[in-house]
């Protein structure tokens, strides 16, 4: 050829290309030349044998089917339904794909595999996989250009009876694009058309058979971990949505209980006014009165001495008023507003006898506040305790103690006096059972420390969580209190009270 094309320089250059182009095509193809059509050559890997014999049965496969047209790049959905009898054990599955260009093969929505070589099928393990019941086979496959198509074929095998064999044919069903959750269905829609078959296996133009047969098993799906089970999940979710409302309702409910007791509080404090304001102010000037009236009488006289009668019972109502106003105010609900109260009963009390008044009082007690039963409670504990020594101890010396022993405070009251018997008190008295039932009342405990002889040590004892069951209130330059009682350190700076 190539010296044919150097003498044909001479003759012209345009009858030489001419001649050149036409010398190579005769040379390739022979059979031209002879004047016979040359067969066409199948795509992909190009063989030098000649087309092998071999039996379209031994793969296992139907024909190539696909939707009724076929375009370029277009993606064809194929679906089929199959079902594997209750009363049957499957031995072996077998699922063979093959698709000319790609596809995308699912098992009751399940990923097995992909491909996107004709020319190498797949057959797919599914025996683990594949339990009694309905089951789907769906299919999505693209098509680059040229002829498409995809084959299948799965051959269950049981303990007894004949495998069940499902092949691609024309009973497929082709689901048109845009519709969802077709993976899955058990029931073809009724609107999906029928599939086509596009050639039988071996056929034109996919006339050789597969290189290669890729085998492939597909395992049970792992058993998640329980926090990833979906019971776990709903129930974890459920707890939280419960656990979330109960703390909303305990919120709203912890918010109303704070306004009924800002509410109560500012109704205590009202009426603490209203009753120091009114009945103090009344009891006040009937004590006035009652003095001035005495001095008109002589001394001796049987008026001044029940005008002098009169005047102590208004005075000793107005200190019950004090003790009530206290009592009812809002604004006194701490530990140290308590112990001020205490000590300035105490002292008042012992002031007509004889008995000298000590007081110890810790400095770091907490300025906590504590409910009403609380201190009503503790005070009466120690008045009573007080009155029982001036009345039968015949102490000349009478301690108040308030000390902090976590988890309790410690509240004293101890004299030198005669002592008693404490077995026999119990039985004749209802002053020390009253004590010890009213601080069992609010949660503590009373205990003697007695004897014929060697005086009296009252303790009582309350839990200081009782006084930090809430916030500390607020004060008032306008507290009823504020100017008359005194502070636990004004109380110690006189401790001691001599008659």
């Amino acid at each position: 050829m190539i010296t044919a094309a150097v003498r044909m320089r001479r003759i012209g250059t345009p009858l030489a290309l001419v001649v050149t182009f036409a010398t190579i095509v005769l040379a390739a193809t022979p059979q031209a030349a002879a004047g016979t059509e040359a067969p066409l050559r199948p795509r992909g890997p190009q063989r030098t044998h000649p087309i092998p014999a071999w039996n379209p049965v031994e793969w296992g496969v139907g024909s190539y089917i696909w939707a009724a047209d076929t375009r370029d790049k277009q993606t064809c959905h194929l679906w089929r339904s199959f079902e594997v009898a209750r009363s049957a054990a499957v031995t072996s599955a077998r699922l063979r794909v093959l698709a000319d260009n790609a596809y995308v093969v699912l098992l009751d929505g399940r990923e097995l595999g992909r491909g996107s070589d004709y020319y190498y099928m797949t057959e797919y393990d599914i025996t683990d996989v594949l339990a009694a019941g309905p089951h789907t086979i769906a299919i999505s496959a693209f098509n680059e250009t040229h002829e498409a198509g995809v084959v299948v074929g799965l051959e269950v095998d049981f303990e007894t009876g004949p495998p069940l064999v499902v092949m691609s044919d024309s009973s497929w069903r082709v689901v048109p694009d845009g519709a969802t959750g077709w993976e899955r269905r058990i029931e073809p829609d009724p609107a999906w058309p029928l599939a086509t078959e596009a050639a039988a296996f071996g056929a034109s133009p996919w006339l050789f058979p597969p290189l290669r047969m890729n085998a492939e098993h597909v395992a049970s799906p792992a058993v998640p971990a329980f926090w990833r089970q979906p019971w776990f999940q709903l129930t974890v979710a459920a707890s939280g949505a419960l656990a979330l409302a109960a703390s909303l309702m305990l919120a709203a409910r912890l918010m109303a209980q704070s306004q009924a007791r800002m509410m109560l509080d500012r109704e205590r404090a009202r009426i603490a006014r209203d009753i120091h304001d009114e009945l103090g102010s009344g009891l006040t000037q009937l004590v006035l009165e009652g003095e001035v009236c005495r001095t008109e009488h002589p001394v001796g006289s049987a008026a001044r001495d029940h005008l002098e009668h009169l005047c102590e019972r208004a005075r000793a109502l107005a200190g019950a008023l004090d003790e009530l106003v206290w009592a009812v105010n809002s604004r006194r609900d701490t530990l140290r507003d308590f112990i001020a109260f205490a000590c300035k009963y105490v002292r008042r009390f012992l002031e007509p006898t004889t008995i000298r008044c000590r007081l110890d009082i810790d400095h770091d007690l907490p300025n906590a506040a504590c409910d009403l039963p609380v201190r009503r409670n503790l005070l009466l504990a120690v008045k009573e305790a007080v009155n029982n020594a001036v009345k039968y101890s015949s102490a000349t010396q009478l301690y108040l103690r308030v000390e902090r022993r976590p988890p309790n405070l410690l509240v004293t009251v101890d004299d030198d006096g005669l002592g008693f018997d404490l077995d026999a008190s119990r039985v004749i008295g209802n002053g020390l059972r009253n004590m010890v039932d009213r601080m069992r009342d609010i949660g503590g405990t009373c205990r003697f420390d007695t004897a014929p002889g060697r005086g009296c040590r009252v303790i009582l004892e309350v839990p200081l969580a009782k006084f930090v069951g809430r916030a500390e209130p607020s004060s008032s330059p306008n507290d009823l209190l504020s100017r008359s009682d005194p502070s636990p350190s004004q109380l110690l700076a006189s401790s001691e009270t001599t008659p």
